[in-house]
């Protein structure tokens, strides 16, 4: 799903002097693969001011041998694009056209347009967006791979529930590899709204100072290979929730991590926060000491992925309601 175009130049045109003028406009060549390259010569754009693009645009240059060579390319972006991908689109279509000749058929029509009618996002808003779109990316594989392994059909490799079987079964063993990598995507998550908040926070330059960045930081921000929010979160600790907690009230007393998380959620006895930690234990007994847990099985993993997406959905709506950002319809990821 997304926005596709097709430009036509015409006859003549040379490759060279096309693929001059895309990294004029800030397009980079990319390299072709299974998903990449299918027509010809993939090139992508982003660029990353104020979380504004969210998907960038990614093109292919190519020669049409069903239409005697004709040269075209294939311009895309997806459904999640933001205004400003959208806007690049047609600003790139318009821009070869003008430069090349010729005409574009898009998905509203010959050397029609594209239209955009979603929300308006930037700077911490944009941010934060991204990183819960990202988050759920990452639990969208997760629940791939269950639905793929057939972690719950129990027809198959038949659950014992005893200790010494249960801890050969490649289904317990699925559940239990699976933890580090949703932890993971908490920590990625957690990582990435502070670095988000951080840039555009009133409390920006006294964080930053009492960071004390390192000479390897400063060398790395010198080369553009690092942003400064970025640095100060590098040696953050993200995996243990009360240094989460503290880091983000730094930002802004009313970013209360363990508030919003220890709040009722139905009638559960375990709150948000005690189950992260859970996972957060259960993953570095996994890591550090190869820890298997044979009662944690299949449809334990699935309740807990479904209870750490609700937790991050949480947050993030908390956040959208005290800074009065645009509601998200759960159906953009």
């Amino acid at each position: 799903m997304g926005c596709d175009c097709t430009s036509y130049f015409p006859k003549g045109t040379n490759p060279a002097d096309v693929e001059e003028f895309l990294f004029l406009l800030g397009f980079k060549r990319g390299k072709k693969g299974p998903f990449s390259g299918m027509l010809g010569t993939p090139y992508s754009y982003y660029k990353d001011d104020d979380y504004k693009h969210i998907t960038g645009l990614y093109i292919e240059l190519y020669r049409d041998k069903d239409e005697q060579d004709q040269l075209k390319l294939w311009t895309r972006t997806t459904i999640w694009r933001s205004k400003y991908d959208s806007d690049f689109h047609n600003y790139t279509i318009k821009q070869l056209r003008k430069r090349f000749g010729g005409h574009f058929e898009s998905d509203y029509g010959r050397n029609r347009y594209f239209q955009f009618d979603g929300p308006v996002r930037e700077k911490a808003e944009a941010g934060a967006y991204r990183a819960f779109s990202l988050f759920f990316a990452n639990i969208q594989r997760v629940d791939h791979f269950i639905g793929f392994a057939n972690l719950l059909d129990d027809d198959k490799y038949k659950i014992q529930g005893i200790d010494f079987m249960d801890s050969h079964n490649p289904r317990i063993l699925s559940a239990n590899i699976l933890i580090p990598f949703i932890v993971s995507a908490i920590e990625d998550y957690f990582r990435s709204l502070y670095i988000a908040l951080l840039r555009y926070s009133p409390n920006r330059e006294k964080i930053i100072n009492n960071a004390k960045l390192q000479g390897a930081e400063i060398a790395a921000i010198d080369k553009g290979e690092l942003t400064v929010p970025e640095a100060v979160a590098k040696w953050m600790n993200f995996q243990e929730m009360s240094k989460v907690n503290s880091a983000f009230k730094e930002l802004n007393t009313k970013y209360d991590i363990h508030g919003i998380l220890k709040r009722p959620y139905g009638r559960r006895h375990e709150s948000f926060w005690e189950v992260l930690n859970r996972l957060i234990s259960q993953r570095h007994a996994l890591i550090h000491r190869a820890e298997l847990q044979t009662e944690y099985q299949p449809f334990k993993l699935k309740s807990d992925i479904r209870l750490v997406e609700k937790a991050m959905a949480r947050i993030y709506d908390e956040l959208i309601t005290y800074h009065k950002w645009q509601p998200v319809d759960r159906w953009d990821f």
